[in-house]
């Protein structure tokens, strides 16, 4: 396998980002919406010591991420 190389934050949060998504759709398809939010609120609880812009991603990562439960796309 080749070595990759992710030259920019920028490209190394999208990866973790896609690869998280992929992760917590997998993990909580089916899960009841309750379990998905006891999930946020227990994420922002462990981020708040890093500041309004870790909670702010947070809190949109999880809104996307429950929107994309309620209403996924395709198969």
């Amino acid at each position: 396998m080749p070595a990759v190389n992710l030259n920019t934050q920028q490209d190394r949060l999208t990866t973790l980002t896609v690869l998280l998504e992929q992760l917590y759709l997998e993990r909580f398809r089916g899960a009841p919406i309750d379990a998905v939010n006891a999930l946020e609120a227990d994420s922002l609880r462990r981020l708040t010591p890093y500041g309004d812009n870790a909670l702010e991603f947070a809190r949109a990562f999880h809104r996307r991420l429950r929107t994309d439960l309620q209403h996924p796309q395709g198969g």
